[in-house]
């Protein structure tokens, strides 16, 4: 989602989730990869510097 370039609530309808939970979600990714920014994060997953994995 955040590389098609999406604001929080049209991530949030596609998800069928509220802003809230985008936004807490994107807090606690930014936390654990100590990224900055959405393009932050697209930029080290794009780079292979993340680990994505299906586990939560």
């Amino acid at each position: 989602m955040l590389d098609h370039s999406r604001l929080t609530p049209q991530i949030a309808g596609t998800l069928g989730m509220s802003e809230k939970t985008v936004e807490n979600n994107l807090t606690r990714l930014f936390a654990r990869t100590g990224c900055r920014s959405r393009l932050d994060l697209t930029l080290a997953c794009m780079q292979g510097r993340l680990r994505l994995s299906s586990a939560a």
